[in-house]
């Protein structure tokens, strides 16, 4: 069961200092929450409805490290960016990116990006186009923004 101090830290996780401070990050929904549990990312917390849980056990057993919470429609919904709360909610790991290599690969180099949809959008398609080096200036919104991450 979620305690309150768990629902308070995954609620702080939508402010940029928290995110920074503790190296992670949270996914919601379905599709991206599978996604993220079938690739080789740390996941640090799955937080779901028990039904969840049941239907996507094999997938949860591939991340024994992560601690596995049920929760209640309305604490998903207390902890929710969303207007409508999903299912599932991860806490993911931050990946620590190092110098791309640039002289085989290619980068993206953005400048001031402001607006989370459309940094969302650009790695999008940035990913769609097989381009894996995606760099932005300090000014721009961080890659691990809620709504960069929804998008």
């Amino acid at each position: 069961m979620l305690s309150k101090a768990q629902n308070k830290y995954i609620r702080s996780l939508s402010q940029q200092k928290y995110r920074e401070e503790h190296g992670v990050f949270v996914v919601e929904g379905d599709k991206i929450a599978l996604e993220w549990l079938r690739s080789s990312a740390k996941v640090h917390m799955i937080v779901a409805l028990q039904v969840w849980i049941d239907q996507h056990q094999s997938d949860i057993v591939k991340h024994p490290e992560a601690i596995v919470i049920e929760a209640e429609e309305h604490h998903l919904e207390a902890m929710s960016n969303l207007q409508t709360p999903n299912h599932v909610l991860l806490v993911v790991h931050q990946s620590t990116p190092g110098m791309p290599s640039v002289f085989n690969d290619w980068c993206l180099a953005l400048d001031d990006v402001q607006d989370p949809g459309n940094m969302g959008t650009i790695l999008r398609i940035a990913d769609w186009f097989g381009i894996k080096h995606v760099l932005a200036s300090q000014g721009s919104v961080d890659y691990y923004n809620p709504k960069v991450v929804l998008s």
